[in-house]
């Protein structure tokens, strides 16, 4: 009788047609998936994840993806605006919302955000009419809406309704740690370091790795004379991304604290090797060279730090002590007398805020306010009493005049600061010396981010 033949090899041809099968219906059900816009769907997906985390980066690489794949161009446009509002990049903001629009994405999404917009550059006239609006039925977009409306009204210096809204914001996102970054932000500039760093500790609770929370308890715990701790939390926040500038010069800045000059330096060195417009570098740097007797270098540093119209007669008084230094008196001379003047402005400066705190709806006072600060100390809290005198009234022509001045002044350094110059020029001679009805003074893409 004949030996019946193995079914090995059958079994195997069985077994290897099954699995050319199995992969032939995987590559036809991905191609149905693509097809189908499941890839999009899910690259558009990701990219919405990344922004409410607030990760712009992985943002956009999620954006450009489903950009390749060349579907959902309405939300791709949509997304693409909203991106560019959180970066601060306001021309790009309104012409992706305009294409979104034109492609057929929900107008009422656009208006929205257009109200965001507005709200997180500060124009809280044309944004605070609809926040209730907002409040009310936000959609997904309820964390959105808190973080612009507060950082518009912290622009502003109304901190009243800035912390009312962070208190609804924590209420009603208790996992989100930014609203008491926003909060641990005020309490530092109002010099109560110590509840800034409960703040910032709250926010890491939330986000051990939130960039701006270490950097932020870096600084309180600094300016309560911790310096090693303050070091422990930048070098935290440079391990968790080694790009950030401000991580790497408040670490600087701890290390000149605990005696470390020399370190401090070579961190300082690296900023401005990549960033030669660092304003704390320079200063700190300057600082250091003027106190090794490097005078001319010193020089170098606060010239090209005074250039960048960032610190007022601080800056100016280290510009002038290193000329001394380095021998020329005569031109330090012009600079100490700068200094004497801007000390006697932010002397009246603190008689008119008190005036401000006894009537808040003194336009004239906030005006008077907005000019010293610009001219003398902190330009951004100059421009954010301006603006709160625009929003009153578009057409007080002071307040115009100071801005224009300002952004003219400032044109070198960016080319956007030009468009704003020449923006507040026409408004300034549309009020004209006497008064007229002219277009709203403030449109949302004059204004430059804070931060």
């Amino acid at each position: 009788m004949p030996k019946a033949k193995s079914p090995v090899p059958k079994t195997r041809f069985s077994l290897r047609s099954r699995r050319v099968f199995v992969y032939a219906a995987l590559l036809i059900g991905f191609g149905i998936y693509l097809y189908c816009g499941g890839a999009s769907n899910y690259a558009a997906s990701r990219t919405r994840a990344a922004l409410a985390r607030r990760d712009l980066d992985s943002a956009q690489e999620w954006l450009d993806f489903a950009d390749w794949l060349g579907d959902r161009q309405a939300e791709i446009a949509f997304l693409k605006a909203r991106i560019h509002r959180k970066r601060g990049e306001l021309e790009e903001t309104r012409r992706w919302l305009a294409a979104a629009q034109k492609l057929g994405w929900d107008k009422e999404a656009v208006r929205r955000e257009e109200i965001i917009l507005f709200a997180q550059v500060g124009q809280m006239r044309q944004a605070e009419p609809w926040l209730s609006e907002l409040i009310l039925s936000p959609g997904d977009d309820g964390q959105e809406i808190c973080e612009a409306f507060v950082n518009g009204f912290y622009l502003n210096q109304d901190l009243r309704k800035a912390d009312a809204l962070i208190t609804s914001w924590i209420g009603d996102f208790p996992e989100d740690p930014q609203p008491w970054v926003f909060r641990a932000k005020m309490k530092l500039s109002a010099d109560k370091h110590g509840f800034a760093e409960e703040d910032f500790r709250q926010a890491l609770n939330r986000d051990p790795k939130h960039p701006e929370a270490l950097i932020g308890l870096g600084e309180a715990l600094l300016r309560q004379l911790r310096p090693e701790e303050a070091l422990a939390e930048f070098r935290q926040c440079m391990n968790v991304d080694p790009s950030l500038h401000e991580a790497r010069a408040g670490a600087a800045r701890a290390l000149i604290v605990l005696g470390k000059s020399e370190e401090a330096l070579v961190e300082l060195d690296r900023i401005l090797e990549a960033k030669p417009d660092h304003a704390v570098a320079l200063l700190e740097r300057g600082k250091l060279h003027l106190a090794a007797a490097h005078n001319d270098a010193a020089v170098k540093d606060f010239e090209a730090l005074c250039r960048l119209r960032a610190g007022g007669v601080a800056h100016r008084y280290q510009l002038a002590l290193a000329l001394r230094a380095a021998g020329r008196d005569e031109e330090s001379k012009e600079h100490f007398q700068y200094v004497n003047e801007g000390q006697a402005a932010l002397r009246r400066a603190d008689e008119v805020s008190f005036r401000v705190s006894d009537d808040p709806t003194s336009l004239e006072t906030r005006t008077e306010l907005g000019i010293i600060y610009l001219k003398y100390s902190d330009p951004i809290k100059g421009l954010a009493w301006l603006r709160a005198v625009l929003n009153e009234n578009p057409e007080n022509r002071p307040a115009l005049a100071a801005l224009a001045n300002y952004y003219r002044s400032c044109s070198h350094l960016d080319e956007q600061f030009s468009r704003f110059a020449e923006y507040y020029e026409a408004a300034r001679d549309r009020v004209g010396p006497e008064k007229t009805t002219p277009e709203p003074a403030v449109k949302h893409d004059e204004a430059s981010s804070v931060d």
